[in-house]
């Protein structure tokens, strides 16, 4: 889907920065259709590279996918294969979560380059910005689904058919617990070591 910033024969095509963006938008939508582990094998690259696009609402735009990606990896959706081992799927859990986390980490608070080829940016404030708008958009997530019924057993009214899951509206208890654990234990800390930053951007955003 995403090709290089130059087009050679390996890769012919060159996505524009509005063709980039509509796949930033759309990938909420895409992760909630797939099991766990083909988010992760497949969705999460492409999600590395547009968190790192030289275009800010394209940047912008791909942070909603986060909490998203983190709800596909609630330990309850990650039987990877769906052979239903418990154990097996807490340890997908704990692993996809983990290499989430490592990544914003070292590319929004390390301001490390995404990829061995490239070059961390010097608008490191801007990445601090963005890991706080991520972490607004987690809460946000769970303040929509707060005080609504649960979605645990969500089926259309004249067939035993699930509707298709919306990715921000339909959160089962569990999701909705996992989120908010992550939010609380490994999110919320780094950001609320921001509120002193020297930059007054990065505080309002926060």
């Amino acid at each position: 889907m995403l090709a290089s910033k130059r087009k050679n024969a390996l890769n012919p095509i060159l996505l524009n920065w509005r063709q980039r963006d509509m796949i930033a938008q759309i990938l909420p939508n895409l992760i909630v259709l797939f099991r766990a582990d083909q988010v992760r094998q497949y969705l999460w690259p492409i999600l590395k590279i547009l968190l790192s696009d030289s275009v800010n609402i394209v940047r912008e735009n791909v942070e909603w996918s986060i909490p998203i990606l983190l709800r596909c990896y609630d330990v309850n959706n990650c039987s990877v294969g769906g052979d239903g081992d418990v154990s097996a799927a807490s340890k997908f859990c704990s692993a996809a979560c983990n290499e989430v986390f490592l990544f914003l980490k070292a590319t929004l608070l390390e301001n490390k380059p995404s990829s061995p080829n490239a070059k961390a940016s010097s608008g490191a404030f801007s990445k601090r910005q963005s890991y706080c708008r991520i972490v607004s958009a987690v809460a946000l997530i769970l303040r929509l689904n707060a005080y609504g019924k649960s979605n645990d057993n969500l089926y259309m009214d004249d067939s035993k058919v699930k509707y298709p899951p919306h990715p921000f509206y339909t959160l089962s208890t569990a999701e909705y617990k996992h989120l908010h654990q992550l939010l609380k234990q490994v999110l919320l800390p780094p950001a609320l070591s921001m509120k002193e930053d020297k930059v007054t951007n990065v505080r309002l955003t926060l």
